[in-house]
């Protein structure tokens, strides 16, 4: 029998509960620091530039991630430098500005890049 990503994924977490490596009975008491210091903002399409050395030619899901963006709302931030360039998000900002969107959630993420 072939298992997918997915199958794979339930049963690694399933044996992390069953060890007591991961607790399903409660949430921790407080969010970790990196995630206590998460905004969202959100900034005009214009503000934000693809990073010019971005790997991925993926003009084709442009269509699907406009799918989504219509039906479950922009779910998902951009991750960008305060600059605007583009650090994680570029085939939603293709898709938003696909549907027309004059702002879009956007976390600034200077102080979480290396230097």
């Amino acid at each position: 029998m072939l298992y997918g990503y997915s199958d794979c994924r339930y049963n690694r977490a399933k044996a992390m509960l069953q060890s007591g490596a991961i607790n399903s009975k409660r949430a921790p008491a407080e969010p970790a620091s990196s995630l206590a210091r998460l905004r969202v903002e959100h900034w005009l399409v214009q503000r934000l530039k693809p990073y010019e050395r971005n790997p991925r030619k993926n003009d084709k899901a442009v269509d699907q991630i406009r799918a989504s963006i219509r039906e479950f709302g922009f779910a998902v931030p951009i991750l960008a430098k305060s600059d605007g360039e583009i650090v994680d998000g570029h085939l939603r900002l293709k898709g938003a500005i696909a549907e027309r969107m004059r702002e879009v959630p956007v976390v600034p993420c200077d102080g979480a890049m290396r230097k």
